[in-house]
């Protein structure tokens, strides 16, 4: 339960800073935050240093359909829209298919803003522009990038690499790009450094095209030798993250991969001990794997995105490749953060925002406004004789079975109690969408331990700062408790929240079967 005495006025601010800045950077990355203001009934939108402005711009949606347009001028969207579609740039079949998609997409009665669910040819249009917004705003748009999306043979190469600067701005990374004037040696595409713990990293991106015999529809498995093979050739300052896109037009459902996804990670065990370079051994590398379906899927909303990661001729990538340990699974975790941090990003972010601020369309736009309950607000509870009471919210659990929310609570007079209320279908949406800051504080909801590793992660919470020697104390009846007796209080505290999670998983494992048995 939050302390009552640090829910000062002063304090539940700078609580409610921290809850609102935390959902922004679910909907918005890690980057920098957008920039907007509304002034005489205009909406204002900074792009770097760069401000844009218009009068029709109620969503974020809004700026983007905008956006794209100005970068690739009217003068060539003229000239490209005389085009038929045989013919047609394939950024013109896109703009087209979402001009329909909104042509018949009905609007919201209330708000006149349109809820539908996206077509391939929006989730395609709307990303490459977020993507080209995320680098100009975070980085700088370079007018290379531009000239290779405007030229038709070019262009899906060019929304690759756009997609990955994306990624990287939304993880927290600053991008810089290569001096592509240097014609001395080859480049990577940008150099990647990630902005808590300066770790730098040379990136590569390389896309499928999709007239390739196993892109599309294709029924071969795709083969990413040749890319990886150009990637890992390129001169690289910096450790490397290579990026490739595999245009498969698969709309596979759940989470099982595609039955070619063990296929592509053996073809890369095989090269990782075979290739060579001018003489040397191919170089490691991280390597992601994606495939955006929405590309073959412009009419449907039907599409699947894969996403994976795993290592070139790095043996403990991803984490808990061959561990014997669960400290292995630690210390590899340790050794790749910056890696994971941005594999995870690319799930937490992966929808485009639709406002300019933290809060969600419903919240904005709704005629019914979200008024979510607050923790340190005061708050109407219906008692047993049906009268109102008013109490000050302490601290909330909610109950998704029952859409109901367990509170702690104190009257007027100090004294605590607890009580139940209710939560409406708005909110019960919002606190699916986002439950740890749901109450306007950021409270963490744990999920359930699912592996070894979480057991871990909850130990170590508890015990990572004890002392030398209550560890030690805590230690007396486990095994090797000696040999841990010079130990560093932080390896003292790994080894014994490792050996305690082996014991809970054990346990949870033995009344599972126990459980299972008495069916």
């Amino acid at each position: 339960m939050v302390n009552p005495k640090e829910l000062t006025p002063a304090r539940l601010q700078i609580l409610r800073a921290e809850a609102q800045e935390y959902r922004r950077r679910l909907m918005q990355g890690l980057g920098r935050p957008i920039i907007s203001y509304e002034q005489n009934g205009k909406r204002y939108v900074q792009v770097g240093n760069e401000l844009k402005s218009s009068n029709s711009w109620r969503t974020f949606h809004d700026f983007l359909l905008d956006y794209i347009k100005l970068l690739f001028s009217s003068e060539w969207g003229t000239t490209e829209l005389k085009k038929s579609d045989a013919n047609a740039h394939p950024l013109i079949i896109w703009y087209r298919k979402v001009c329909e998609f909104q042509r018949n997409a009905a609007p919201n009665k209330t708000t006149g803003l349109y809820n539908a669910h996206q077509i391939g040819a929006v989730r395609a249009y709307l990303g490459l522009a977020y993507d080209l917004y995320l680098c100009a705003h975070n980085a700088k748009l370079q007018e290379k990038l531009l000239q290779r999306l405007r030229n038709k043979d070019q262009f899906e190469g060019a929304v690759h690499e756009a997609f990955v600067v994306g990624c990287f701005v939304k993880a927290g990374y600053r991008v810089d790009f290569e001096d592509e004037q240097d014609s001395t040696r080859s480049h990577c595409e940008f150099t990647a450094t990630h902005l808590l713990t300066g770790r730098k990293f040379s990136v590569e991106a390389k896309a499928i095209k999709s007239t390739s015999n196993r892109a599309g529809a294709s029924n071969n498995p795709p083969r990413i030798g040749d890319k990886l093979s150009g990637a890992l050739q390129k001169k690289a300052d910096h450790e490397r993250i290579i990026f490739i896109d595999l245009s498969r037009a698969e709309n596979f459902s759940g989470d099982t991969p595609p039955n070619w996804v063990k296929q592509v990670e053996s073809d890369i065990a095989t090269d990782e001990t075979s290739w060579t370079f001018d003489g040397q051994p191919a170089p490691p590398a991280y390597l992601f794997v994606t495939n955006s379906g929405f590309l073959h899927a412009l009419d449907s909303t039907q599409w699947s995105e894969l996403r994976f990661m795993t290592g070139f001729k790095i043996p403990d990538f991803p984490v808990g490749r061959n561990p014997s340990r669960i400290i292995d699974f630690v210390r590899a975790r340790e050794k790749h953060l910056e890696v994971i941090w941005l594999h995870e990003a690319l799930d937490a972010h992966k929808s485009i925002p639709a406002t300019f601020d933290s809060r969600t369309a419903e919240e904005v736009f709704d005629s019914e406004l979200l008024n979510r309950p607050r923790i340190g607000d005061n708050i109407g509870i219906v008692n047993p004789d049906g009268e109102t009471e008013v109490f000050r919210l302490l601290d909330a659990q909610v109950d998704l079975s029952k859409g109901e929310v367990f509170a702690q609570l104190q009257r007027e007079d100090g004294s605590h109690t607890v009580g139940t209320f209710m939560l409406t279908p708005a909110e019960i949406a919002a606190y699916k969408r986002e439950p740890n800051s749901f109450f306007d504080i950021v409270k963490p909801v744990r999920g359930e331990l699912q592996t070894p590793l979480d057991c871990y992660d909850f130990l170590f919470e508890t015990y990572q700062h004890s002392t030398r020697e209550t560890l030690l104390r805590f230690m007396d009846n486990l095994p090797h408790r000696n040999a841990c007796q010079d130990l560093p209080q932080h390896e003292l505290a790994e080894i014994y929240c490792e050996q305690m999670a082996i014991q809970m998983w054990t346990d949870s494992l033995q009344r599972g079967v126990r459980k299972n048995a008495g069916r």
